[in-house]
């Protein structure tokens, strides 16, 4: 089933198409279904999203490199315990910790994961405190430059 992109996630999108790089990587909530869209509408690459995990599918080697990027960005655990129906629940709860987790990030946190893998820009919501130079906004989000 297809879902239309949220507004504000479509208008960035348009707006990174045609203002940046095209290897520019962008960081945005990667467990957050609505932004799944974005690397497709962007043209762009993203640091790293949930659905991504379904890419072990045809390239099982690509989980560890995934687990890695989650770790990096603060979780803590086995996301294997995701591949696990029976524990559906434990699944929301890891989410929603991580998603939790995003909303919570500070400049600090974005300048270590980018110490390790390619970050140029981070998507966040308008409210968060950040000394990195704004660069577009859309309703709730705002386009943040860390390089």
């Amino acid at each position: 089933m297809y879902r239309l992109p949220i507004p504000d996630m479509a208008e960035l999108a348009s707006w990174s198409r045609a203002n940046t790089e095209v290897d520019a990587v962008f960081f945005h909530d990667p467990v957050n279904w609505e932004w799944a869209q974005f690397r497709y509408l962007a043209e762009r690459p993203v640091f790293t999203t949930w659905k991504d995990a379904s890419a072990v599918l045809w390239d099982p080697g690509f989980a560890e490199e995934w687990e890695r990027r989650f770790a990096a960005f603060g979780f803590e655990g086995d996301l294997r315990d995701r591949w696990d129906l029976s524990r559906h629940g434990e699944t929301k709860r890891i989410r929603k910790a991580l998603m939790s987790h995003y909303r919570d990030m500070k400049d600090r946190d974005l300048l270590a994961l980018a110490e390790t893998y390619r970050i140029d820009y981070w998507i966040a919501p308008v409210e968060t405190p950040s000394s990195f130079r704004q660069v577009a906004t859309a309703g709730r989000f705002k386009i943040l430059d860390i390089r």
